[in-house]
Order: structure tokens, then sequence, then C-alpha cells
């Protein structure tokens, strides 16, 4: 995790299997709590979730008997699913919206037996005991979910949480470490397909910005997932499929990273994976040196030192002639415009959206496409075969193709609105976004 729609109607989707169970389409939604609602028909729901400011996209989820409301962010580069405990947040060592009350709830199980865990993330940590509860996510009534509850966020992660949102929702791959227990962590939409809540072991996102509501903070049509299929109505053209080939991630084979004619091509050890749960994309540093100068030169300028934060600023009112950046995964490109990857941190003030996130031997050749792609380029994600004995024999795979309808990020270019208790002020949404960063 390296972080910084429309509610559904009667729309074409399509299975990715038998029609046994129904499909479950969960739009993911900038909104405030009370426009939290869902609509059902022809074997579809939708519910309203969240995304804020462009930075990391939420879920609205329930937890516990009675149920207790709560706000997670959504990681498909993580597993576990977390919030923060009553006594954690009394005692301010979390920093949550809301705190889970487990005395409360009659389904709530302890079986950490009083060991401490901790989930360690590219930035930040959380601390905690292991539980399982019944969640519920939209229509779909979870039971027994394992999660941490949390007992002490170190300092990264009480800044991020900023009292707006609750814990975090993982829904990584980790189809090649079920019989590694030290790291393997019972996902939520695992759930799903082991109780069968869902036909298909497919879940798939569209994610929207924000440029067409001015920047607003919480905003309606953020964003789709659907459970067990694929809302045909969120993409155009053919969806290219591609193996997983990474035992925890939803990573596939990465060849390389082009502009213009600068191209700078990679070897069979380098992945890319996509990740929800990270606002940028993430290169390494060898790559994107040479990258920064035909960007930059075509604003005729040379390319400035990055930011304590490592961002390289664009001026807002230029980012027009910026040229487009080509990633290349297996034998396909998938180009990102200036807007796509041009980002607001603050009213007038832009960056890339792609930054150097290490050496090529510290991402352990493995590079981050976060919202900044995710955007762009609707995405599938499907579990193959989950008793296969190897990750290729599984046939698991992802699924991509050019989103459709959606919006660009915000750049700030234009004033921010930040009356109303709906949005948040822009320095704050630049604060998360900064910390967000992995």
């Amino acid at each position: 995790m390296r972080t910084s729609a429309a509610l559904l109607s009667a729309v074409p989707l399509v299975l990715a299997a038998d029609q046994q169970q129904p499909l479950i389409a969960i739009p993911l939604t900038k909104a405030p709590m009370s426009a939290n609602r869902a609509l059902s028909g022809n074997g579809t729901t939708a519910v309203t979730v969240r995304n804020l400011g462009d930075a990391a996209y939420f879920a609205d989820v329930s937890l516990g008997t009675p149920a207790q409301q709560f706000i997670f962010h959504i990681d498909t580069g993580s597993s576990a699913a977390w919030v923060g405990s009553k006594a954690c947040n009394m005692k301010l060592q979390c920093n949550d919206r809301a705190s889970f009350d487990q005395t409360k709830s009659s389904t709530f199980v302890d079986i950490s037996n009083g060991t401490i865990s901790d989930i360690k993330y590219g930035s930040g940590q959380v601390f905690g005991y292991n539980a399982k509860d019944t969640f519920k996510w939209g229509p779909l009534t979870i039971p027994s979910q394992q999660f941490m509850l949390v007992s002490r966020e170190d300092d990264t992660i009480f800044q991020e949480q900023g009292g707006y949102v609750d814990g975090l929702i993982g829904l990584s791959f980790q189809g090649g470490i079920k019989d590694q227990p030290a790291y393997y962590y019972p996902t939520v939409v695992g759930n799903m397909i082991e109780n069968k809540l869902i036909s298909s072991p497919v879940f798939s996102m569209w994610l929207n910005g924000t440029s067409e509501a001015n920047g607003l903070d919480w905003l309606m049509n953020g964003g789709e997932i659907v459970f067990g299929g694929i809302d045909t109505t969120r993409y155009s053209g053919a969806l290219q499929y591609f193996p997983v080939v990474d035992p925890y991630f939803w990573a596939v084979k990465l060849e390389g990273v082009s502009v213009g004619s600068t191209v700078v091509t990679l070897d069979k050890r380098y992945s890319a994976m996509l990740d929800s749960g990270t606002s940028l994309i993430y290169i390494h540093t060898d790559a994107m040196l040479p990258l920064l100068a035909p960007i930059y030169g075509a604003l005729g300028m040379t390319a400035p030192s990055p930011t304590k934060k490592g961002f390289y600023i664009v001026p807002c009112d230029r980012s027009t002639a910026l040229p487009d950046i080509q990633i290349q995964l297996g034998n396909f490109n998938y180009p990102l415009s200036w807007f796509d990857y041009v980002i607001a941190l603050d009213e007038n003030v832009c960056a890339l959206g792609v930054v150097a996130g290490g050496t090529a031997k510290e991402m352990n050749y493995q590079w981050i496409l976060g919202d900044v792609f995710l955007r762009r380029y609707f995405s599938v994600y499907d579990f193959g075969d989950g008793n296969a004995a190897t990750v290729a024999a599984s046939g698991a795979r992802i699924g991509l193709a050019t989103a459709a309808h959606t919006s660009k990020p915000y750049t700030g270019v234009t004033t921010r609105k930040t009356s109303g208790s709906e949005r948040l002020s822009a320095s704050v949404v630049a604060a998360l976004l900064l910390l967000w960063a992995w």
C-alpha cells in the first residue's frame, strides 16, 4: 500500500462463469455519509463507497452484530482488514473517525490468544489482536471474517487516518502462499468465494476522478467494484488478460516504459503490481531519471530536483503540453496522458503522478501501478483455480481495458471550493496525498 460511481441501475453485466449466484456491484463514491444507499434488481446490487480527493478509495462496511458502521480504505496491494478499537481511540493511540466496540457485538470472537500482532506497510504500521466477526459489504453478509482489532497506530497511520476514515480492507491475490501461515491473511473476497456468496472467483474495479466536480473531496460517482463478474459499461474496447506472476500481489509481467523516443527496457525479472491502495505510480530510480528529460523538454524546461517527498513539480497551466507516458505490460502498451498523470498537491500546485520508489533491488524488481493508472484502465482480478498447486497452474489473471466515462483527476488549476462539511480543505487533501505516497 502506497496511498497518498454512480449508483448502479439496470446495466448489462457479464459473469465470469455460471449464473448460480448473484453478481454484486459496489459503486465507489466520494460522498457524505448521509448519501449512502443501495439499489437492487436484476441480480445486481449497488451501494455507495468513497474516494477521498483522488488520493484514495474507500468502502462503507459494517462490522459486528448489531452492525457498527465504518469507512475502510480499499487496498488490492495487501490482504488484512483492520479497524481501530474503541480503547485505542479513547487512549489517543488511534485517530479514526469511528471505532469498533467489540463488547457490543454478539458475534465477536477473539482468536489472538493474547498475542499482539502487527501489519507493516510501505509506510506505516498498526498493532493489535486478531479476531473474527461478521462483515457486511453492500448486500453481502460475510460471516466469521478475520481482521485485526487495532490497539495502536504508528505516527504515519495516525496522521493518515486524520479522523476521516476508520481502517483498511485488503483484496490482494495470495494464491501462492496459502500454505504459509506467517504471510497468508484471509481476505474478505476470499471469504466471499469460500462461502459461495458470489458466482465466480472474480472482482473488477472502475475508478473515477474529480475534475467534473471541480475537485470536490467527497464526491458521488467515484467508481465501482463488481464482485463475481464484470460491468461491461465501465470499459471500451477488448479486455486484455495477463497471467498473475506473483504469489501474493496482483502483479503481471512488465516490459518497460517510454516517453516519445526515450525507451527503458527491462529484463525478465520485472513485474508490475496493480494496487488500489497506492495513490501514484512508483518506478525504480534508474528508469525515472531518463524519462524526466523528454517530459520537461516538451515544456522547454530542464528537470527540477524533486521535493522532499519525491514529487516533480510541473506548471499546472502548461500540463496539456506534456507527452504521453507508455507502460508496456506483456505485448501491450498502456499510454497515460497528462490528463491521467498530472496531480494536484494544492491549489495551482501540480506534480507528476509518476515518481521514483527506489532502486530496482529495493523495489524487488516490481513497480507499483496505483490509482493514477487504475483510473485510466478498468481492471479485472481473476483468482482462477484456488486449489491449483502453483500460481501458473491456477490460471489466475488480470484483465485490463480502457476505462469508460472516467473523469480526470482534479489538477487544481481553478480554485477549489472548500466550504461545507462534504469538503476537506485543499491543504488537508494535499497532506493526505503526501502521507499516502507509500
